[in-house]
């Protein structure tokens, strides 16, 4: 396997050392263009190296997890300043693990996993990541950070912000909507539905988990958004949805047929006659 470290083509020799000119990695150099705030150079550079690493006829698992790890990177620094659509594109590329973006939506998330949980990330990335608890308090953060005190009587209170934080916060939704249904889609190409998954008993729980848990947040962010076809479209899928999750969502927001497919596709009668009734 060829190495991903830089290789020097020159050496220059003192009287009792020798040197080598090397190139920057791709690592340093967003690194270097995160810390100057030039991301959307930064995001140009990862595209054409990961175009290159496409094109290639032979797979370098390094360079894959160094192109997973710089587009996570800018992902979540788009992320903290609520630029939605550049982060989930940049977190899709960057095969981020589903659920550490949901974990900032504490209502979507329930009671599936825990702040407290462990999730797998990248040390670097992680040091990164928004220390809000929630995308209201990210968008929050911004709008201060932003518009503090040019606003009056504040920013918390002024109709314009408040106008302002709604429209981030459906964005923030939409996007995340969007990234999962990609996510999901491209791991139904891969021939993985959570329900006949190859490989060891800990991979295969570890799949049905985060399948279960994007299945879930689906079903909850079609009925908040109103994509009912959608909605239907992914009941009539082979899915893992948590129902006792899904339940007081697709209620709050008058989706009973969809709540009849799951009822009918368990065999709850029960309830399914209460839905009716």
């Amino acid at each position: 396997m060829r190495s991903t470290f830089p290789r020097s083509s020159v050496l220059v020799l003192g009287p009792n050392t020798i040197q080598s000119l090397v190139p920057s990695t791709l690592i340093s150099q967003v690194e270097s263009l995160l810390e100057s705030h030039r991301i959307e150079e930064a995001t140009d550079l990862v595209d054409r190296q990961r175009k290159k690493f496409q094109a290639s006829s032979s797979i370098n698992e390094d360079e894959a997890d160094e192109l997973r790890y710089v587009y996570q990177r800018i992902g979540f620094q788009c992320f903290k300043e609520t630029r939605f659509a550049e982060a989930t594109n940049c977190f899709f590329h960057g095969e981020l693990d589903p659920r550490l973006i949901i974990s900032y939506y504490p209502q979507l998330r329930g009671g599936m996993f825990t702040s407290n949980d462990s999730l797998d990330v990248f040390a670097g990335v992680a040091e990164h990541m928004p220390p809000e608890a929630s995308i209201d308090d990210i968008v929050v953060t911004n709008l201060v950070r932003n518009y503090s005190p040019h606003i009056p009587p504040n920013t918390h209170s002024a109709p314009s912000t408040a106008e302002l934080k709604k429209i981030l916060i459906e964005e923030a939704n939409v996007k995340l909507e969007s990234f999962l249904t990609k996510w999901r889609a491209r791991r139904k190409a891969e021939g993985v539905t959570g329900q006949a998954v190859g490989g060891s008993t800990e991979q295969v729980k570890r799949v049905d988990l985060v399948l279960e848990i994007v299945d879930t947040v689906l079903v909850k962010l079609y009925a908040q958004i109103e994509k009912t076809q959608e909605l239907y479209n992914l009941l009539l899928e082979p899915h893992n949805i948590i129902i006792s999750e899904v339940e007081p969502v697709l209620k709050r927001n008058g989706q009973y047929n969809a709540l009849c497919m799951i009822y009918r596709e368990n065999g709850d009668e029960g309830k399914l006659l209460e839905v009716w009734s």
